[in-house]
Formats: structure tokens, sequence, C-alpha cells
């Protein structure tokens, strides 16, 4: 699931990489429309997945280094509290602040930070759980 996941936020992407070259709202748009179609499809009433891997899949394309910031924080968090949740938001964090760095244009590190406040939107039960200390651990 995580690889077609991250596959429905880069290949359009990498599309309009490829269609509309220098120009970075386009990028950014299509990147944020596959990510809000992710979390919220019609057909599933605007209920969809939480979009930490359609976002990851965004990054690759947009912010590699946002991505695999990204990506090694949450394998760190998840390994020591081993909750997923936990560790999807601070990946978020992690990707954020790398894309302020290192994004190549400024609206590629500001779809960094919309998108982690879709993810915070998309995790607040999560978020009710961390705060309340009964988030569940594997």
């Amino acid at each position: 699931m995580l690889v077609l996941d991250a596959l429905k936020g880069a290949l359009p992407v990498l599309l309009a990489l490829q269609w509309l070259p220098g120009e970075p709202r386009a990028h950014v748009a299509v990147g944020l429309a596959a990510f809000l179609g992710h979390c919220f499809p019609v057909w599933l009433k605007l209920r969809g997945g939480k979009g930490v891997a359609t976002a990851l899949g965004v990054l690759l394309v947009l912010v590699p280094w946002a991505a695999l910031a990204g990506a090694a924080v949450y394998a760190v968090v998840v390994k020591v509290a081993r909750m997923s949740s936990l560790g999807s938001l601070s990946a978020g964090v992690a990707a954020v602040v790398t894309a302020a760095f290192t994004a190549a244009f400024r609206e590629y590190a500001l779809l960094s930070g919309l998108l982690f406040v879709f993810m915070l939107w998309t995790h607040r039960e999560n978020i009710s759980r961390l705060i309340r200390r009964t988030e569940r651990r594997f």
C-alpha cells in the first residue's frame, strides 16, 4: 500500500514537471490535488487515507531531501515508540524543516508546510489519543 499511495502522489507531479517545466506553482497545485484526492475522495464520501505516503511521493519528486529526512525520522520514531501516528507526525515536522532549507523553489517549501497542516487534520483523532496517552502501540 505504501508504494501505491506514494506513486499516487509522485506520478502526477512527475507529469507536471515534464509538461510544465519551470512552473513551481503548477507543480504545487498538482501535488496538492493528488494529496487532497487521496485524503478526501468523493466516491468514498470524503473519507480517505491520512495522506502520509501520498505526501511522501509528492515530496520525493519536489523536495527529495525533505522526503528522505521525513522517512528517516519516521523509521526511528516508529522503531523507538512503536506508534505509526507519532512517526508520521514527526516525519511531517522533519520534512517541513528540511524543505525550508533545501527546496529549489519557495513554493515547494510552502507546499510541505501545507501538506503537514492537512496531515494534522487527518491525524486529529490520533493526536487526541496521543495527548491522552491512549494511542495504541504495535
